[in-house]
């Protein structure tokens, strides 16, 4: 049997080890060991990314376990602990990712602000093309492999293979995988959500700063904040109405596009 088909038979093999281990029920014990032993985690990536960056990743934390529950509750499928502790860590993990995005109109503003500015339209307009689609293609990218390795692979699986030589491979499924769903994830985000990201690159700072809690909260986790509640259930809506799964790709997942946090 050639490599690439026992690559593809341990795939078959590990989605449905993972499909058992996800829907398997989880005690109080479980549940509360895990949190605390995921604290210190936290508390680490606080020291090296900022308390502000780890912080805001709870919103795609959050945002990634209600868009969770929604796809399972479609499909009839119990959301256990299993499930909401994966995509909560991916929230987190793939959250300093989003935060970098978000944060990124402000640095195109500061460092051309000839070019891109909130203060003509032009200038309007050339940030929201800079920052969907041309910012969303390299976090596409991460994400699509992120997804692609987690649901498909399996984290274990693909450091095992720097030993048993099996990396190259999965390396290169994995470029296959986001290579064949960049462009048309590219263009769903750029297509149904390029409006609503130009109303919170330009337009909801200023109106956040009328609201006492929100003129309070850094410009990128604002629009966080806005991705979670607007963006991406109206994505997944959309997607979904098109026969398309889309938290499984945001969060998610192996047999559809893996798309960033819209």
């Amino acid at each position: 049997m050639a490599l690439e088909d026992k690559l593809d038979n341990g795939s078959n093999n590990y989605e449905s080890k993972l499909e058992q281990k996800l829907n398997k029920k989880s005690s109080w014990f479980k549940i509360i060991l895990n949190t605390v032993l995921y604290a210190p985690v936290l508390a680490v990536s606080a020291v090296i990314f900022g308390n502000v960056a780890v912080l805001s990743t709870t919103i795609p934390a959050i945002g990634y376990t209600i868009g969770g529950w929604y796809e399972n509750k479609k499909k009839k499928i119990k959301m256990t602990w299993n499930r909401v502790r994966r995509e909560a860590y991916t929230g987190n993990i793939m959250g300093l990712l989003d935060y970098w995005l978000f944060s990124m109109p402000e640095k195109l503003f500061k460092a051309y602000p000839a070019i891109f500015n909130s203060d003509t339209f032009s200038g309007m307009l050339a940030t929201s093309l800079a920052f969907n689609p041309l910012l969303f293609i390299p976090v596409n990218i991460a994400y699509g492999a992120f997804f692609y390795l987690r649901d498909k692979v399996g984290f274990g699986r693909a450091f095992k293979g720097i030993f048993n030589g099996k990396i190259p491979n999965y390396l290169k499924n994995t470029y296959q995988n986001v290579k064949q769903n960049l462009g048309k994830d590219t263009w769903n985000v750029f297509k149904y959500l390029f409006p609503l990201h130009f109303f919170q690159t330009h337009y909801l700072p200023n109106l956040a700063q009328k609201v006492p809690y929100l003129k309070e909260m850094p410009v990128a986790t604002l629009r966080m904040t806005q991705s979670a509640l607007v963006n991406n259930p109206l994505y997944r809506l959309i997607m979904g109405r098109q026969g398309k799964q889309v938290y499984a790709s945001v969060p998610t997942y192996a047999k559809a596009p893996a798309t960033a946090y819209a």
